[in-house]
């Protein structure tokens, strides 16, 4: 698979976020992923919760790197 830079920070790319309302796929690094997870999840659940999936979240992309 050829990997792109993120599309806000030019970081090396790790997963794909589509905007919706802008249609593209785009490539995001570990850190602007978690950012934009983070910013569903405090939508969707309220801070709290949502800082608490996080951290299980953050957790877990760790894992899935070291292996």
């Amino acid at each position: 698979m050829n990997r792109r830079k993120c599309f806000k920070c030019s970081n090396p790319g790790l997963h794909q976020w589509r905007i919706c309302s802008d249609g593209p796929w785009r490539w995001v690094c570990a850190e602007c992923d978690i950012a934009l997870n983070y910013i569903a999840a405090r939508w969707a659940y309220g801070p709290d919760k949502a800082a608490k999936l996080l951290d299980k979240y953050k957790r877990r992309q760790r894992e899935d790197q070291t292996t």
